[in-house]
Formats: C-alpha cells, structure tokens, sequence
C-alpha cells in the first residue's frame, strides 16, 4: 500500500539562487525577507503535479502521515476519532493537510506542522497512536530538514 501523498523538503532561502526560476518567483513574495526557509511539498497525482510553498522560520518541521484501510464512515465514534486527532494536531502551527482522503479502500490524511519533533510531548504523539490505530490507521512521523 502507498503510504504518502506528498513529499516535502525544507530549503534554505540563502541556497536558492536569485536568478533560479525559483528565486524569481519567490522575489514576488511581499514578506519573505520575514522567513528564513521555505518548505516545498510536491503532491502527484494521474493529471498533475502541484507545489505548495510555503515560507517558514522553523529548519524543521513534523509530518504526521496516518494510512490503512477505509475507515467505516457511518460509524459516529470513527468521526470523532478523527475529529480528536485532528484536534490535537491543531494545537501545533498547521502548515499544510491534505485532508481526509479515501479511495479505493484506502484512507489517508497528511499533515504537516510547523513545530521540531523534540518539542512534541510523548504523551501527545502516544494519544494520536492510540486514535489512529482504534481506527486501524497506523502512523508515521517524519522530520521533514533541510
């Protein structure tokens, strides 16, 4: 089973040449002099490829990736499991979520914080493992540097 719907990758804004295609597009930017990175997600799909950038201040960042097979999503305790996870990654800065994506009996969701992994309490990560895999969703987590 695919595990992942996006790639990411921090950049320093001083290794992206100016004269890069983008450097130039990120010139436009109004605040950029504000960052000092930049995390680049690559998402792919059969009719596209997209990038999300997106200026950061962090050299690291926390990508939480949680998959397995379709939730049952008439089940009313399934949707407030995935509310309380959710929940609990909303305490961090929320860069980037792919949302809840199920297909072909395959359930997905990718979210990507704007906070080190050392600095997220065990207790916390623990009581995600623990929502996740009530749902039979297993988790991956990922420093995400430069």
């Amino acid at each position: 089973m695919e595990k992942k719907i996006t790639d990411g990758k921090v950049i320093n804004l001083k290794d992206v040449p100016k004269k890069s295609y983008l450097g130039n597009f990120l010139f436009h930017y109004r605040d950029l002099d504000l960052f000092k990175y930049i995390l680049i997600i690559e998402s792919l799909s059969p009719r596209c490829l997209k990038l999300s950038i997106y200026p950061i201040n962090e050299e690291n960042v926390a990508k939480f990736t949680f998959y397995g097979r379709n939730i049952p999503h008439e089940e009313k305790s399934s949707e407030e499991k995935i509310s309380q996870i959710i929940k609990l990654l909303s305490q961090f800065k929320v860069i980037h979520t792919s949302g809840l994506i199920i297909k072909k009996e395959k359930t997905f969701f990718e979210c990507y914080l704007n906070i080190n992994l050392s600095n997220i309490k065990n207790s916390i990560i623990h009581r995600i493992k623990r929502f996740a895999n009530s749902l039979n969703l297993e988790v991956n987590i990922e420093k995400i540097n430069s």
